[in-house]
């Protein structure tokens, strides 16, 4: 991941996370089109911070989403 050809293809990327986490490094987006580039727009989810919503996209009522939670599956 030194390799020159490695940063002249901008194949790493500095993300800042949070505060308690600082910056870390992501790989970007494998094919780089011109006319389409692409971007990292934010840094990646933190564990289950998305449970819910994804949950929820697949027909679980938040009824249901907070009963798996009182559990402890989610």
């Amino acid at each position: 991941l030194s390799q020159p050809q490695v940063r002249h293809r901008g194949v790493l990327h500095d993300v800042h996370v949070d505060a308690a986490i600082g910056d870390v490094k992501l790989f970007g987006l494998t094919a780089q089109l011109s006319k389409t580039p692409g971007a990292i727009k934010s840094p990646p989810p933190k564990l289950g911070e998305h449970t819910a919503e994804l949950l929820a996209c697949i027909g679980y009522s938040k009824e249901d989403v907070a009963a798996l939670k009182e559990k402890g599956i989610v």
